[in-house]
């Protein structure tokens, strides 16, 4: 999966894409050293992502910022709070698209790959 960029793929996008890249980068790497601390979250486990989405994101923390937070229950937040908030939400959207545009590649390639063997599979030339 997208999330799953491997650290080299990471620093491809970042030489080619900008402040998207760069991001990507830093959540490649970020991502390449958790990987070894420790066990692994499932999401059969809602408090342990919530916990691991917070170590590793340290602004929601300091901004004591709740899950609650990001599924719309907005009463009683700060000014500052409130832009953390539109930040990460803003991070995400991005992260959303990045996703897209890699699915959508990935079932073209593999489309174009099943129209090949469909051709070499009738013995006809590739058209």
């Amino acid at each position: 999966s997208f999330d799953r960029m491997e650290p080299n793929q990471a620093a491809d996008r970042s030489r080619r894409g900008g402040a998207s890249g760069r991001r990507a980068q830093r959540a490649a790497e970020a991502r390449a050293g958790d990987a070894g601390s420790g066990p692994s979250v499932t999401a059969d486990d809602p408090s342990a992502v919530w916990s691991s989405f917070c170590a590793r994101e340290a602004k929601v923390t300091s901004a004591n910022l709740q899950l609650r937070h990001f599924l719309g229950d907005l009463d009683g937040l700060s000014v500052g709070q409130v832009e953390t908030l539109q930040e990460m939400v803003r991070s995400l959207g991005l992260r959303l698209e990045e996703c897209r545009v890699h699915l959508a590649r990935a079932q073209e390639r593999e489309a174009v790959t099943a129209h090949i063997a469909l051709q070499l599979e009738r013995g006809s030339g590739l058209v």
